[in-house]
C-alpha cells in the first residue's frame, strides 16, 4: 500500500510536457538550417568565382592565340619576302654567269675560226673560215641546252628559257632547284629567319599587340624566338579579370606557341640564341 507522504510527493510532482522537448528540437533544426545555408551561400560563391576564372582563362588563351597568330602572320610575309629578294639575286647572279660563259665561249670560236657549238665546219667555196654562230640567246633552243648544263627542275629550266619567270609567282623554283642548294640549305634559310625576326622585330610585335588590344587584353606581353631550337616562337598574353562584388581583381597570362617552318623547304635555327621582345 501506497503511504500518504508518497501520495503528497506524487501530487506535486511537475507533470510531463512532450512540447518542452519539441522546443529544444526546433532550435537544433534552426541552428542546422543557418549552417546549411551558410555552407551554400560559401559554395555558391567558390563556384561562381571558379566559373568566372574559367572563362576569364579562355578569353586570355583566346588573346594569346590571336596575337600569336597575327605576330606568326607577321614573320611569315617578311620572311618570304626576304627569301624572294633573295632567289631573285642568286637567279641573278646565275644570269650573270650564263652572261660571261657565253661570251667567252663566243670568244674563244672568233679566235678559232669555229662555230660556237665547236663543231667545226666545212670551208667556204673562197676558201675562207666558214662564218661563227650567233651566240645562243633567250627563247633560242639553244639558250635552253646551255641552262640545262645547270639547271634540273624541268618548270624551271623551260621558264627561264622561254623568259617566262615571274618573280613573284616562281622564287619558290629557285628555292628547291637542286644546283643553288649551297645557297638555300636549312642553315642558311634559319639564317635568314633569324635576322628577319631581329629586324623587323618592331613590325612583329605591334601585329602582336594590335591584335591583343582588339581582344581586350593587357598591353603588357612577351614574344621569344625560336622556342627549343625550333622555327617556332612562344608568345604570353594576359587579361586582367574583375569580380565587383568581392572586391577582386587578378591578372590571368596565357602562352600561345606558333611556327613558321615551311613544307617546301627546311629551316634550321638550333643554333640560334633564343631572343625576347617584351612591350
Amino acid at each position: 500500500m501506497r503511504t500518504k507522504a508518497a501520495d503528497r510527493t506524487s501530487k506535486n510532482a511537475a507533470p510531463f510536457h512532450p512540447r518542452g522537448l519539441l522546443g529544444d528540437q526546433r532550435g537544433s533544426m534552426s541552428i542546422v538550417a543557418f549552417c546549411t545555408l551558410g555552407f551554400v551561400i560559401i559554395g555558391s560563391i567558390f563556384l561562381f568565382y571558379f566559373f568566372t576564372a574559367f572563362i576569364e582563362k579562355r578569353q586570355a588563351q583566346n588573346i594569346a592565340d590571336a596575337a600569336s597568330l597575327a605576330a606568326a602572320r607577321q614573320l611569315r610575309d617578311d620572311f618570304e619576302k626576304a627569301m624572294q629578294d633573295k632567289a631573285d639575286q642568286v637567279l641573278q647572279e646565275f644570269n650573270g654567269m650564263i652572261d660571261q660563259l657565253i661570251a667567252a665561249e663566243s670568244d674563244s670560236d672568233e679566235g678559232s675560226g669555229e662555230p660556237a657549238d665547236g663543231s667545226g665546219g666545212p670551208p667556204a667555196e673562197d676558201g675562207s673560215a666558214p662564218e661563227a654562230k650567233e651566240p645562243p640567246v633567250p627563247g633560242t633552243p639553244e639558250y635552253k641546252d646551255l641552262l640545262a648544263r645547270f639547271i634540273k627542275s624541268r618548270e624551271l629550266l623551260d621558264k627561264l628559257a622561254a623568259g617566262t619567270y615571274d618573280s613573284a609567282k616562281d622564287w619558290l623554283l629557285v628555292v628547291k632547284e637542286p644546283y643553288f642548294h649551297g645557297k638555300f640549305s636549312a642553315q642558311a634559310n634559319g639564317d635568314l629567319l633569324y635576322d628577319i625576326f631581329n629586324r623587323h622585330a618592331g613590325d612583329i610585335s605591334y601585329a602582336a599587340r594590335l591584335a591583343i588590344e582588339q581582344n581586350h587584353g593587357k598591353p603588357e606581353g612577351s614574344l621569344t624566338f625560336p622556342d627549343d631550337g625550333k622555327p617556332k616562337f612562344v608568345l604570353e598574353a594576359a587579361r586582367t579579370m574583375k569580380i565587383d562584388k568581392v572586391g577582386l581583381e587578378r591578372d590571368i597570362k596565357a602562352r600561345s606557341a606558333a611556327g613558321v617552318s615551311s613544307k617546301d623547304f627546311d629551316i634550321d635555327v638550333g643554333s640560334k640564341p633564343p631572343r625576347t621582345i617584351s612591350w
